[in-house]
């Protein structure tokens, strides 16, 4: 009699931990998207995502990467010379930017290694790491659009 007790225990725990296992499973069903025709997604918090849309700002982000190399690339380069020897360092990296070698300084005017700068706006970033202030493909720094329209003295 104990016996058949003990089965009839071992049973019911048994039961209860298969609920509780389709339960979780259920759940985590409930938590999955659902695609329509349209590219419209839903989820259980009703939110409405539009694929599409998603799709279309990407490829229009990944084209300007093209734009924002070939404008940083019309910079013109200058001859990195520290003040009173101090050495900058490449917000990028964190390494130090070597003496005498050139650079092209952001319409901001921060500098950091060329390859570091490159990565970056091919990483999808169109701002200076720095300051935030957006690399537009049309942006060329003042201070040298001044001299150039001035001409040579």
């Amino acid at each position: 009699m104990i016996c058949f007790y003990l089965f009839l225990v071992f049973i019911h725990e048994h039961c209860a931990q298969i609920q509780q296992q389709q339960q979780r499973h259920a759940n985590d069903v409930e938590m999955l998207p659902v695609i329509g025709a349209a590219g419209v997604v839903l989820n259980n918090n009703h939110q409405i995502i539009n694929i599409e849309a998603i799709q279309q700002q990407l490829q229009q982000h990944q084209q300007q990467i093209p734009a924002l190399l070939a404008a940083y690339h019309a910079m013109p380069q200058i001859l990195f010379m520290a003040i009173d020897q101090q050495r900058d360092d490449c917000a990028i990296c964190l390494d130090p930017i070597p003496l005498e070698t050139f650079v092209r300084p952001l319409p901001c005017n921060h500098i950091f290694h060329n390859e570091c700068i490159e990565k970056w706006y091919g990483s999808n970033h169109e701002t200076c790491p720095i300051c935030r202030r957006e690399m537009a493909a049309q942006n060329v720094p003042e201070q040298h659009n001044n001299d150039t329209a001035n001409g040579p003295n």
